[in-house]
């Protein structure tokens, strides 16, 4: 993109006037040809608001839709999430401004779980990480910004999983690590 900016500077020294002209260029346009800025969605500015920059206090424990949905905007939880023995409902975990859980992470025994993409920012567990007996849950793509576990990590009895691939950026456990 281009920025095109004029100051005019007027008889009063102090003051000054700046106007800024904006357009874009693709790749595959004519280079300098002006092409039109694409309509404001507001999506990225809305995505900033609905996140808590603070941390959510307690220990949250996960039963239905509504208390997922709860602490969606949660930038960091001080204890423990729990998401265990979900049924048909939970097919994914939708936690897109959530960076750090302080507590223990544990997903377990969900039947329907089959994805975790929506942990894509998570990067620290404090206590530990287990999941373990979601039967469907073919891989743990989502975690692939998690450096470190505080303490134990668990992954075991997950039929589908196919591969840990989503653990790549871990440098971290700070106890036991248990794959089965």
């Amino acid at each position: 993109s281009k920025l095109d900016c004029e100051v005019a500077v007027v008889d009063d020294p102090t003051a000054f006037e700046v106007q800024i002209e904006t357009s874009s260029v693709q790749v595959g346009d004519q280079a300098g040809v002006d092409q039109p800025d694409p309509p404001d969605t507001g999506a990225e500015e809305e995505t900033a608001k609905e996140c808590i920059p603070d941390l959510c206090l307690g220990h949250y424990v996960i039963e239905s839709q509504d208390d997922l949905h709860g602490i969606v905007q949660c930038e960091s939880i001080e204890g423990d999430l729990v998401i265990e023995g979900q049924g048909s409902w939970l097919t994914g975990i939708d936690l897109p401004c959530l960076t750090a859980v302080g507590g223990f992470l544990r997903i377990d025994d969900n039947d329907s779980l089959t994805q975790v993409d929506g942990l894509a920012n998570l990067t620290d567990t404090g206590d530990g990480l287990h999941i373990a007996g979601n039967e469907l849950l073919t891989h743990l793509d989502g975690l692939s910004r998690l450096t470190s576990v505080g303490g134990d990590l668990n992954i075991e009895h997950n039929d589908a999983l196919v591969h840990l691939d989503g653990l790549s950026s871990l440098q971290s456990v700070g106890g036991y690590l248990d794959i089965e």
